[in-house]
């Protein structure tokens, strides 16, 4: 297997949209990342739709370590953050990865990384720049619920 990394400098940030009319609820959003040395640091995920902000969600190394129960400093994981009751409906949404007390180091880092090798990429030109394939990240939905 390999990794296409994009290691956070300053801030990523990820397009996509929702085109069925249905309404979800969103529970988590699993940005998967890879973390190389357990760079010091708050870490930011925040969902926005035309710039607002809807919700938002910290984590550290520590936090990452913790959640796979292991004392490893190299780890790429498709990271849960649990978002709650967040509605969505049809539209376009942006992710944005940001940080506070973190400076990029070669020897300690975080990266979000791109899956060139996924089934789920659509593309339309025929072989696209590894550069061009987005950020991956998984929304885990709930349609069950009823919104009020």
């Amino acid at each position: 297997m390999k990794l296409l990394v994009d290691t956070l400098t300053s801030e990523h940030e990820q397009i996509f949209s929702l085109t069925n009319d249905t309404r979800y609820i969103l529970e988590e959003i699993k940005t998967y990342l890879y973390m190389h040395n357990a760079p010091a640091g708050t870490f930011t995920v925040t969902l926005y739709r035309n710039d607002v902000e809807l919700a938002s969600k910290s984590f550290t190394s520590a936090d990452i370590k913790a959640s796979l129960n292991t004392d490893n400093n190299y780890i790429h994981v498709f990271y849960p953050l649990d978002f709650g009751f967040t509605p969505l409906s049809k539209g376009t949404y942006k992710i944005k990865l940001t940080s506070s007390g973190y400076t990029f180091s070669e020897s300690a880092y975080l990266a979000w990384i791109k899956e060139f090798e996924s089934i789920y990429q659509e593309f339309s030109s025929a072989i696209p720049l590894v550069t061009d394939y987005p950020y991956s990240f998984r929304l885990i939905m709930n349609t069950n619920r009823e919104l009020t």
